[in-house]
């Protein structure tokens, strides 16, 4: 049959384009939920993939039992908290941004850590020099929360900023960190890293104990074309599928011991 197929051409152009659809079709069309299949009974998925990074940061931190806690955002620039306060599935909606913002101005103080003044009460400079914390000693277990929404896999020296986060939250503070674990190429002002649910809590350990409240992925753009403009050196290359179409967010939420 094989034979039969590769010296017929009209048969072998009808093989190859049932080829291309079913490619289509794993590549494209693919559920989420097809993940939840198993190989001899076993479950194929150990980590969570289901997570809607911005609505379980809201849950968590909106849940602390306090009010005017001090809270850090780390890199975040203009000190909107667009992500935390206005997002859900990657969806932005506007009448829910300005519920939750009120909210979040009730129950915190808002800090900013960037590297310039974008913001009222920004705490400016590199905190990937590890000379950081001595120029902002009284910043030291200081935060009940410390937050960062995509801006990791822009520092080049990641594992300095975890070490001085570890050093800025308060004994019992939450740390929420997200991040790409797959993303086109975009220089903000460069970028280098993309990371795994794993990363975060393993950077930690060389600094002292965190709990680990939750720590997975977010899949909600996974099949967007996700393209760029070109403002940033973003553009991916395309092909018949479109740009871009992997796209996922890690969080990671952890506890200060």
């Amino acid at each position: 049959m094989k034979e039969l197929i590769k010296n017929n051409k009209t048969l072998y152009n009808f093989y190859l384009f049932l080829q291309k659809f079913r490619h289509m079709k794993i590549i494209v069309d693919m559920p989420v939920g097809n993940f939840d299949k198993s190989i001899h009974g076993k479950p194929v998925i150990k980590y969570p993939y289901t997570i809607d990074k911005d609505e379980l940061s809201r849950k968590i931190l909106f849940s602390l039992s306090d009010k005017k806690l001090n809270f850090l955002d780390f890199g975040g620039g203009d000190g909107k908290l667009t992500y935390l306060c206005g997002y859900s599935k990657s969806e932005f909606f506007l009448p829910r941004y300005n519920e939750n913002k009120k909210i979040f101005e009730d129950k915190f103080n808002y800090y900013g850590v960037d590297l310039t003044q974008k913001a009222e009460n920004i705490i400016t400079g590199n905190f990937c020099e590890p000379g950081f914390m001595e120029e902002h000693e009284n910043f030291r277990d200081f935060f009940d929360v410390i937050y960062s929404n995509n801006v990791f896999e822009h520092l080049n020296r990641p594992w300095v900023a975890i070490e001085n986060i570890y050093r800025m939250l308060k004994k019992g503070g939450v740390c929420v960190i997200i991040a790409p674990f797959s993303w086109r190429y975009h220089e903000v002002p460069g970028d280098y890293f993309r990371y795994t649910h794993s990363a975060f809590p393993s950077m930690f350990k060389d600094f002292g104990e965190m709990e680990i409240i939750e720590s997975g992925y977010d899949l909600h753009q996974r099949r967007i074309n996700n393209q760029g403009d070109g403002t940033v050196n973003d553009i991916a290359p395309t092909d018949k599928f479109g740009a871009w179409r992997e796209s996922w967010h890690v969080i990671s939420i952890l506890k200060k011991k």
